[in-house]
């Protein structure tokens, strides 16, 4: 075992300076002395020259004498035999590298401490290590002649004759990317100087390794503009679209379109020049109108969308009528006037969801206000989306680009990628965004195709550059619409989990915030009719607004005639329930209070013939008049069981209990009725009610008397 003593002894036996040994890694190994001292050009074993050529590649210069065994001896490692096999190698590279020394003398240049082996840095010059600092001090100086003389360290490939040998290939790598960023800064950095020339040698000599490197291009083509020659620096854009295509199936990024849009300019030196400011587009027609609304409360909600700490999507969740909609364009406004882009898409309940509909409603509506050599330069750039967009002018299937639908989703997501990021450039050509960024309404993702949500996922992922365009989304969703199984609320909830997104869930507005809202839309508002207003509509704001704007007097819940916005939203609702929690509903509409025990239910219901069919026999049960009280546990736990809360034997079993169950499921899952305790000959049980007592109305007001008369079983 050696010391960590690095200083031999004289012949007196009196401690020395070690002479540097350098070792040169970069375009073949050898060894030098500064002494001059010979150092064996022939090692007597390929195993000691193998050992220091390990060592000098490992992290600190640094192995554990098992790791070395592992990797130059696997075969016998763990046996006596590797053992002897490291003590032979150890010996004979000490001698190759130090002839003159003495036995039992520790070497100055392989050291043992312990189990370890080390090349000390203090004796130990390593042509690799010092091409690595040479090029971070480069790099953090930003220096032409420092970066140029960093260049020039790198005299060549590491190690070439293990060029395919495992334990040099981390360090091969990370050399080989080090040079790359001194050469793409320095080719930078001439550019900036105005040498043109040794800017384009340097970033040619990078494209001949990686043939894809967007850096380098952007150089070749600015050099080219600089120098006057347009139709090189078109012809270098393509080169570099087609490597990126080919290696990664990326497009290139905005930068290098705004380089290429400089190059189809008349003036091919206006990339020298900034692009004159131009006007941020007008907001969409959706969100002049919706700002046009009251605006009450939510002050909170507005500021924590609006913080720019928060990750780049902002997913509200709320009930139909909560507001949703009103929060976002007010969100909208406000980055408006901030100098965004807002581009808005919205999902529609009726008809089929068309692929990536989202998004092709609001990038058709924001492509209406480009002038038609805008579209028609966006049209030949992101060919892949001619098929979706009519207004870059084409119609019909997208390009044949070969690759599976993998590979044609991945070339959408980019060109889509890359057409936000042109709205959000400054002035750029063609995208006439002011530099405030853009922010990209989605609203109603429950009625959106899943391919827009994986879209939007892709989009919200942290962008690797921090000078990446500023792109913020904002979507709703109305969770009743959205069952958690559903893959896209389960896309949504894990963007949320992973911290890529979050949610706000909307409340209704308080008694303050909804008188207010009120009296803002109320003609003349007496203080008994704003608290009509609220007694009635319970803090929903579409409710509050709707009854605010009614010419009807606001009698009791009993005697009220639903104004037709809520007519219209709850029968929506309704219509797209099943037959069977329509039943379920119409039970519930007409038990006195709107509450009713989950035997009364389940037995009326199970018996009741669907609405407009003949008569049968009156149903065993009658609707009573309990008290209710909103509780915890499930109602539908209670069907089929006996009891309080169950269903005795009858109506209530088998297919029809089963069908009652699926009713009464797909009312709660809808937001129309919920879970409650009713209290029934004073013990709680489980029972229904509704969610909102309109709701109840309106359902209630829909059933003739005769169907009403037929549920209460008369």
């Amino acid at each position: 075992m050696t010391s960590g003593n690095t200083q031999p002894a004289d012949d007196g036996g009196r401690r020395t300076t070690p002479p540097v040994l350098r070792l040169y890694l970069l375009g073949g190994f050898r060894a030098e002395r500064a002494d001059g001292a010979p150092v064996a050009a022939r090692w007597p074993r390929p195993s000691a020259r193998r050992l220091v050529e390990l060592l000098a590649v490992s992290p600190g210069r640094v192995r554990h004498r098992e790791e070395i065994i592992e990797m130059c001896w696997p075969d016998t490692a763990g046996t006596p035999a590797a053992l002897g096999s490291l003590r032979v190698a150890l010996h004979a590279a000490r001698r190759a590298l130090e002839p003159e020394l003495t036995p039992r003398l520790p070497s100055a240049y392989l050291v043992g401490e312990g189990a370890l082996l080390r090349l000390p840095a203090e004796t130990v010059w390593i042509d690799a290590d010092h091409a690595e600092r040479l090029a971070e001090r480069a790099l953090r100086s930003g220096s032409t002649a420092e970066l140029a003389r960093a260049l020039q360290a790198f005299t060549g490939e590491l190690l070439p004759e293990h060029r395919y040998t495992p334990w040099v290939q981390a360090r091969r790598e990370s050399l080989d990317a080090l040079r790359d960023s001194v050469r793409l800064a320095l080719a930078e950095s001439c550019l900036a100087d105005g040498e043109t020339e040794r800017a384009a040698a340097t970033a040619r000599a990078v494209l001949a390794d990686s043939a894809a490197e967007e850096r380098a291009h952007r150089v070749l083509i600015a050099a080219y503009l600089r120098q006057g020659m347009r139709r090189r620096a078109l012809a270098q854009y393509h080169r570099c679209r087609r490597a990126l295509d080919s290696e990664w199936g990326v497009l290139p990024g905005p930068e290098t379109e705004a380089l290429h849009r400089a190059a189809l300019a008349t003036d091919p030196t206006a990339v020298r020049r900034p692009a004159p400011a131009r006007p941020a587009p007008p907001p969409p027609a959706v969100l002049r109108s919706l700002s046009e609304a009251p605006f009450v409360g939510r002050r909170a909600e507005l500021e924590r969308l609006l913080n720019p700490a928060r990750p780049a999507l902002s997913v509200i969740a709320g009930e139909a009528g909560i507001g949703k909609t009103r929060l976002a364009a007010e969100a909208a406004r406000r980055a408006a006037a901030n100098g965004a882009a807002v581009l808005w898409g919205a999902g529609h309940d009726e008809g089929p969801q068309a692929p990536y509909g989202l998004f092709v409603e609001a990038l058709e509506g924001w492509l209406a206000g480009r002038s038609v050599e805008d579209r028609a330069g966006i049209a030949a750039e992101y060919p892949e989306l001619a098929a979706l967009l009519p207004a870059l002018g084409r119609t019909g299937s997208a390009p044949a680009w070969g690759g599976g639908p993998e590979y044609e989703r991945e070339r959408i997501h980019s060109a889509v990628s890359g057409l936000l990021a042109l709205a959000a450039a400054p002035g750029s050509g063609g995208a006439p965004g002011s530099g405030g960024g853009v922010l990209l309404v989605l609203d109603d993702v429950h009625a959106a195709d899943t391919a827009s949500l994986q879209l939007l996922a892709r989009l919200a992922r942290p962008a690797p550059a921090p000078a990446a365009p500023r792109l913020r989304f904002l979507a709703t969703y109305r969770p009743e619409d959205l069952p958690e199984t559903d893959p896209r609320r389960t896309l949504l909830d894990a963007l949320v989990r992973q911290g890529t997104a979050h949610r706000l869930r909307l409340r209704r507005l308080d008694r303050g915030e909804c008188l207010t809202l009120a009296a803002e839309a109320m003609p003349v508002g007496t203080p008994a009719a704003l608290h009509r207003v609220w007694e009635l509509s319970l803090g929903h704001p579409l409710f509050a607004l709707e009854l605010a704007t009614s010419p009807t007097p606001l009698t009791s819940h009993e005697d009220l005639t639903p104004p037709e916005g809520i007519r219209l939203l709850v029968n929506d609702r309704l219509s797209r329930l099943s037959p069977a929690a329509r039943r379920v509903i119409e039970v519930v509409a007409v038990a006195s209070g709107g509450v009713a025990t989950l035997t009364e239910v389940t037995e009326i219901t199970a018996a009741a013939p669907p609405s407009r069919s003949p008569c049968p026999p009156a149903p065993r049960a009658r609707l009573s008049s309990p008290g209710a009280e909103r509780g915890a546990g499930s109602a539908v736990a209670g069907v089929g069981a006996g009891g309080s809360g169950g269903v005795g034997p009858g109506v209530g079993s088998g297919a029809a209990c089963a069908s009652v169950v699926d009713g009464i499921e797909d009312a709660l899952a809808a937001g129309v009725l919920e879970e409650r305790r009713v209290a029934a000959d004073g013990v709680a049980v489980a029972g229904l009610g509704f969610r909102h007592p309109l709701i109840r109305l309106v359902c209630r007001e829909g059933l003739s008397q005769a169907r009403r008369r037929q549920l209460h079983g008369e």
